[in-house]
C-alpha cells in the first residue's frame, strides 16, 4: 500500500490479558507499525462498590474493597509494564492506562481523554462474545463514541485491505460511516462491495439492485460493486458473500439511539459477529 497521511493517530486497545485481547493488541501493533501511530492499552478494574461486582463474590467491607483494588491495580500494572516494555523494544510508541469502574463507561472515558482515533477489540468467536470486550460492553462503546471499532479473533493485517463488504439497507443516515469507508478505501485502494439483502414475493433483484445504483450515486462511491441477494437467512446471507468473495473486511453502520441493532442487538448481527472469519468494522451514524 502506498504511503498516506495517517488515518489512526491513537489507536486504544481494551485487554483483560486473555488470548482474544492479545490477537487486538497484535493486529493494533502491525497497524500502528504502519500508521506511526500510538496505542493505548487500558486495563477496566471492575468498580467493588458496583452491584455487579458485589453479586459475584466481590468484599463488601469498603476497607477490604480498598486493599483488593490496591493489591490488583498493583498486579495489572505489572503486567501491563511488561507488555508496554516488550513492544517499546520492539519499536512500538505504546502506553498503558488503568480505570477502575463500568468496563464499557471507563473504556468510553478513555477514549474521549486520549481522543482515540479508532478502537480494536478482541472476539472470542463462534463460542460466543467475551463479556470485557464485546457483547453489551461493546454496544455502549459504539453508542456513545463516534469513532470506528474494529473487531477481531484472531492477529491479522489491516494495513492490507483489498476489498471491503458493507451490507445496507439502504437509508440516508449512513452518510458518516460512508464517509469513513470511503476514506478506508482509497488509503488502501479497495474494491467495496455494496450488498442489500431481501426477502420478499413484491419486489425483484433487479428493482433492489436500482435503488442500489442510486444510493451509490448519492453517496458518490467509487470503485464499487453491487449485489442484491433474496435470502431468508440475513445473516447467513452476508457470511456466505463475504466467504465468496474473501473480502479483506465487514464494514456496517451502528445507530446512537438504537446501539449496535445491525450489529449484536439481534439474533442475525450476533450470528455475523460470531461466526465472520474476518475482522468487523464498526462505526456509529447520528
Amino acid at each position: 500500500m502506498p504511503k498516506t497521511e495517517t488515518m489512526y493517530k491513537k489507536i486504544l486497545v481494551p485487554t483483560d490479558f486473555s488470548k482474544e485481547a492479545n490477537n487486538a493488541l497484535e493486529t493494533a501493533a502491525i497497524l500502528a507499525n504502519k500508521e506511526s501511530s500510538e496505542i493505548i492499552l487500558l486495563n477496566v478494574i471492575e468498580d467493588p462498590y458496583s452491584p455487579v461486582f458485589k453479586s459475584i463474590g466481590g468484599i463488601s467491607e469498603d476497607i477490604m474493597s480498598n486493599v483488593f483494588v490496591i493489591e490488583l491495580k498493583k498486579k495489572i500494572r505489572e503486567r501491563l509494564d511488561q507488555i508496554v516494555d516488550e513492544k517499546i523494544g520492539e519499536g512500538l510508541n505504546i502506553r498503558s492506562l488503568i480505570k477502575i469502574g463500568h468496563p464499557y463507561g471507563s473504556i468510553a472515558e478513555c477514549i474521549r481523554e486520549v481522543n482515540a482515533d479508532l478502537i480494536i477489540l478482541g472476539s472470542k468467536g463462534s463460542s460466543g462474545l467475551d463479556e470485557m470486550l464485546v457483547g453489551s460492553t461493546a454496544e455502549n462503546i459504539v453508542k456513545y463514541v463516534k469513532c470506528p471499532v474494529i473487531t477481531v479473533k484472531e492477529k491479522c493485517d489491516l494495513t492490507n485491505i483489498k476489498s471491503i463488504l458493507y451490507p445496507t439497507d439502504l437509508k440516508e443516515e449512513q452518510e458518516e460511516a460512508l464517509r469513513d469507508i470511503k476514506e478506508l478505501q482509497k488509503a488502501h485502494n479497495a474494491h467495496l462491495h455494496l450488498v442489500k439483502v431481501y426477502d420478499s414475493d413484491f419486489v425483484t433483484k433487479n428493482e433492489v439492485e436500482t435503488r442500489m445504483k442510486k444510493f451509490a450515486e448519492y453517496f458518490e462511491l467509487e470503485d464499487y460493486s453491487i449485489e442484491a441477494i433474496r435470502h431468508p437467512d440475513e445473516a447467513e446471507a452476508i457470511l456466505g458473500y463475504a466467504e465468496k468473495l474473501d473480502v479483506s473486511l465487514i464494514a456496517m453502520a451502528t445507530h446512537y439511539r438504537r446501539g449496535l441493532e445491525v450489529l449484536f442487538n439481534t439474533r442475525i448481527s450476533k450470528h455475523v459477529v460470531n461466526h465472520a472469519k474476518r475482522p468487523i468494522w464498526t462505526k456509529r451514524v447520528s
